[in-house]
C-alpha cells in the first residue's frame, strides 16, 4: 500500500514538473538572452548561452509533449531533474559562475526532487547533484564576466520567481494529492464503518432470533425430563436423568446471557435512586447461592443517590458480584461498597477473596466469551460493561494485595 501511494505521488509530481517547465524556463532563457545582449556581454558568450539554452529548451518541450501521452516513470523523472540541475549549472557557468542571478533556479529540481522520492537514494543523490554544482560553480573562475548589477538584479528576481513557481508545481501538487488520498481514505473508513455496524446488527438480530427459538423447545425438553424423573425408580437412571437437567440449565444460562448481550441497549431511563439500594437488592438476590457456597456478601457506604437506570445498574453489579462469588472459596467473603466521587461522580466496588487473575486475564476481561471458568459463557462482564457505559462509566479490573481481584466500577452521569 505504501509503495502505490508513493508511485502516485511520483505520478502526481512528475507529471506537473514536466508540464510547467518548459512554460517557466521559456521566459527566463529568453529574459537570460535579452540581459546578456542588453549587458554588452561579448558574442562568444551570447552563441554559447544561446545554443545551450536552445537545447535545453527543446528538451523540456519534448519532454513534456511526450508524458503527456504516458505516466512519468521514477527513473525517468529522475533523469529528467538530473538533466535540469545540469541545463542550470551550465547557465550558471556562462553567466557568472557562483554570482551568477540563475542560481536560486538550482534549488527547483532538488525540492521537486524530495516531493516526489521522499528520504530516498534518488532525492540524496538529487541533492548531492546540487551541493556538487554549486562547489563547482564557486571554484571554477568564471567563462565570463558577471553580468552587471542591474541587469543581475533583475534576472536574479525573476529567476527566484522562476525557481518558486517550479517548487509549487511538484510540492503543491504532492499536498493536493494527499488531501484527496485522505478524504478517499476517510470515504472508504466511513462506509467499513457503516458496513461492520450493520453487518454486527443483523447478526446479533439473527442470534438473538436463534436463541429464542431454541429456548422454547428447550423448556419442553426440561419439563419432560422433571416430569420422567418423577416416575423413575432406580437410582441410575434418576443420575442421569439429574445430568439430562443440569445440562440443560446450563445450555438455558447461555442462552439467557447469549440474550441479554444481544438485545439492545438503547432504552437508558435514568431517575434519582439510592445506589446502596442498588447493591442491598443485588445481595438479597444473591443471599441463597451464597449461603450454600459458604461465603459472606458484605456491603458498606454512605446513603448515596445518583441519577441511574436502576435495571441497568442492577443487571451490571448482578453480574460482577455473580462472578466474584463464584470465584470466592468457602470460608471467604464478597464486599460490595460504594463511595460518592466529587459532587456528582460515584463509584462502586466489588472484591472478592479468589486466586485473583494473572495479566493475561486482566487484559481480556470484558471481552466477549471470554472466560476461565468451566462452563462459563463469558458475557457476563461485557453485559455489565455496557449497562456501565450507558452511565457514562467504565470498569477497572485490578489485583488485590492479599489475593483475590477488585472491580471498580466509576460512573459520571449523576445528579
Amino acid at each position: 500500500m505504501r509503495s502505490e501511494a508513493r508511485e502516485a505521488a511520483l505520478h502526481t509530481v512528475g507529471a506537473a514538473f514536466l508540464r510547467t517547465r518548459p512554460l517557466l524556463a521559456g521566459p527566463l532563457i529568453v529574459a537570460t538572452l535579452v540581459t546578456l545582449v542588453v549587458d554588452g556581454a561579448p558574442m562568444s558568450q551570447r552563441i554559447l548561452a544561446g545554443g545551450g539554452f536552445l537545447g535545453v529548451g527543446s528538451f523540456f518541450v519534448a519532454e513534456a509533449i511526450r508524458h503527456r501521452r504516458r505516466p512519468v516513470s521514477g527513473v525517468g523523472l529522475f533523469t529528467s531533474l538530473a538533466f535540469t540541475a545540469a541545463a542550470i549549472t551550465f547557465g550558471c557557468l556562462v553567466t557568472g559562475a557562483i554570482r551568477s542571478p540563475l542560481l536560486p533556479v538550482l534549488l527547483a529540481p532538488i525540492g521537486v526532487g524530495f516531493a516526489a522520492f521522499g528520504d530516498d537514494r534518488r532525492s540524496r543523490a538529487l541533492l548531492a547533484m546540487g551541493a556538487a554544482a554549486a562547489l563547482l560553480l564557486a571554484l571554477l573562475p568564471p567563462p565570463f564576466a558577471p553580468i552587471s548589477s542591474t541587469g543581475a538584479r533583475v534576472l536574479g528576481a525573476f529567476a527566484t520567481i522562476v525557481a518558486a513557481a517550479l517548487l509549487r508545481a511538484g510540492v503543491a501538487r504532492i499536498t493536493d494529492a494527499f488531501v484527496a488520498a485522505r478524504g478517499e481514505l476517510r470515504e472508504t473508513q466511513d462506509e467499513l464503518v457503516t458496513s461492520a455496524v450493520e453487518r454486527t446488527t443483523i447478526l446479533e438480530e439473527l442470534g438473538a432470533r436463534v436463541a429464542h427459538e431454541v429456548n422454547n423447545p428447550l423448556a419442553a425438553v426440561k419439563g419432560l425430563v422433571e416430569l420422567v424423573s418423577e416416575d423413575v425408580g432406580d437410582e441410575r437412571s434418576k443420575q442421569r436423568l439429574a445430568v439430562a437437567r443440569g445440562e440443560i440449565d446450563r445450555i438455558e444460562a447461555i442462552l439467557r446471557d447469549y440474550l441479554g448481550f444481544a438485545r439492545p441497549l438503547g432504552h437508558y431511563q435514568p431517575a434519582p435512586a439510592d445506589v446502596g439500594d442498588v447493591a442491598r437488592g443485588v445481595a438479597a438476590l444473591l443471599e441463597a447461592r451464597a449461603d450454600t457456597a459458604g461465603v459472606r456478601v458484605e456491603l458498606s457506604g454512605p446513603p448515596l443517590v445518583r441519577a441511574i437506570d436502576v435495571a441497568r445498574m442492577k443487571e451490571a453489579l448482578l453480574n460482577l458480584t455473580l462472578n466474584a462469588l463464584q470465584a470466592t472459596p468457602r470460608g471467604g467473603a464478597v464486599e460490595i461498597a460504594w463511595e460518592p466521587r466529587g459532587a456528582h461522580d460515584f463509584a462502586v466496588t466489588v472484591a472478592d477473596d479468589g486466586a485473583g487473575m494473572d495479566d493475561d486475564a486482566l487484559a481480556k476481561v470484558g471481552t466477549p466469551f471470554f472466560t476461565r471458568r468451566p462452563g462459563g459463557v463469558g458475557l457476563g462482564v461485557a453485559l455489565a460493561k455496557r449497562a456501565i457505559e450507558l452511565h457514562h462509566g467504565s470498569l477497572r479490573y485490578e489485583r488485590r494485595p492479599h489475593g483475590g481481584t477488585k472491580v471498580t466500577v466509576t460512573c459520571s452521569k449523576a445528579l
